[in-house]
């Protein structure tokens, strides 16, 4: 059965690549609006303005029984110095889930929050009560636990500590003075993980792909269970315990790349153009992207081979408004050096919502025609999908993957 995780509260970029095999991510953002009205004074552009902070949701939060694990941002509640009044944000949504919560909990769900400072109702969408102050510091003592890596690994700072804990609690990390920062907690045959706040902006994808990774070792294989392995139970192992081990690893940095090729099956702007850039490496290309420099999307080079490429992802085809921005980029390249060969290809991942076996066709006519009278190659990322399962098969090289590229109009 595949492992089920949901995030709520934070942005597409932190979220981890999962093992397609194993498990399934999905991730309710949520995003911050500026509007000049009402709210914290700001000094903008040398004035000073009043600026009004909102949260506002992408999407509705599911129902959490779909979920083994979830990860809620915990919200925070910014005052308007004038009128006292708080803005909304995701607590309202968390509140009306509360009951939910607690049955999920309850039953076994395994939930994970970070801690930040205890404002006014900033934590009663949590079923059950506990004490915290807020105070901050920078200097965290980790437990002897796996988590133990992670404050080691990342610059976690607190922002609050419990002031009571259980007899039941596993304490992660202390503060200087002895008081818990953060802790694991048992509520009936489910746990919830208080972690620490983590930096002043994005949480790295990469934390959060240690902390399930944990997860899955120390509670996951014990349903029901708190046990967590202690951290120098690592220097003790069985016969073939490390070799196996490593090729688990090897197997885990497989699937992960992997799964970022499959990307290019079903994303859409900066997403797709990593995967592509990736897929490009792999193939063996020297890969720059473009994109943020307001032309074409990436480079491509090997060789004397040297290639522009402009990509989209779509619910639809590929038309010709599509077309003329490469042709744009194309003309402008080479008036740059009118000696160099450049090759203008374009990518499209069309209907991308649809499984690619079953979508519609790539190209409106009139993209077919504009892009093959001007010599591009017009390719579906489907199509790379299926040169690169061929290339790890060893049944195509690099330089069948340049002559593809070459091609005038329309691949597949």
């Amino acid at each position: 059965m595949k492992l089920r995780v949901l995030f709520v509260g934070f942005d597409k970029d932190e979220i981890p690549v999962s093992m397609s095999s194993t498990e399934t991510f999905r991730n309710i953002p949520i995003s911050a609006c500026l509007t000049y009205k009402g709210g914290l004074t700001q000094d903008i552009d040398g004035e000073r303005k009043l600026i009004e902070y909102r949260y506002k949701y992408d999407k509705k939060i599911p129902t959490i029984y779909d979920y083994r694990v979830v990860f809620i941002r915990n919200p925070y509640e910014i005052y308007d110095r004038r009128n006292k009044s708080t803005t909304v944000n995701i607590r309202k949504d968390l509140i009306n889930k509360k009951d939910e919560i607690k049955t999920f909990l309850e039953k076994g769900g395994i939930l994970c929050t970070f801690l930040t400072n205890e404002i006014k109702n900033n934590y009663d969408w949590i079923p059950f009560s506990f004490n915290i102050i807020s105070k901050d510091g920078e200097e965290i003592e980790p437990e002897n636990t796996p988590f133990k890596k992670i404050f080691q690994k990342y610059s976690f700072k607190w922002l609050a500590h419990f002031k009571y804990t259980e007899s039941s609690d596993i304490i992660l990390a202390k503060n200087l003075f002895d008081f818990p920062v953060s802790l694991v907690r048992k509520k009936g045959k489910g746990i919830m993980i208080f972690l620490p706040f983590y930096g002043e902006g994005d949480i790295s994808k990469n934390i959060l792909r240690d902390i399930i990774d944990i997860i899955k070792k120390n509670f996951l294989m014990k349903p029901g269970i708190i046990s967590i392995q202690p951290d120098w139970l690592e220097k003790y192992y069985l016969p073939d315990e490390k070799t196996l081990l490593r090729k688990i690893d090897d197997a885990k940095n497989i699937i992960l790349e992997y799964n970022i090729i499959k990307q290019i099956l079903y994303e859409t702007g900066d997403p797709l153009v990593d995967s592509l850039k990736f897929l490009f490496k792999k193939f063996g290309f020297q890969v720059t992207i473009k994109e943020k420099e307001g032309i074409q999307d990436i480079e491509l080079k090997h060789e004397k081979f040297f290639a522009i490429i402009e990509v989209k992802g779509k619910n639809k085809d590929a038309n010709i408004t599509d077309i003329r921005q490469l042709l744009d980029w194309y003309v402008d390249v080479q008036g740059e050096d009118e000696s160099r060969d450049v090759k203008p290809i374009f990518i499209i991942n069309h209907f991308r919502e649809n499984e690619p076996k079953s979508r519609g066709e790539p190209f409106t006519q009139k993209a077919l025609e504009t892009g093959t009278n001007n010599g591009f190659c017009l390719i579906t990322t489907y199509y790379l999908f299926n040169s690169y399962e061929k290339f790890l098969k060893g049944t195509i090289t690099i330089e069948d993957i340049k002559k593809i590229l070459n091609k005038k109009g329309f691949v597949g």
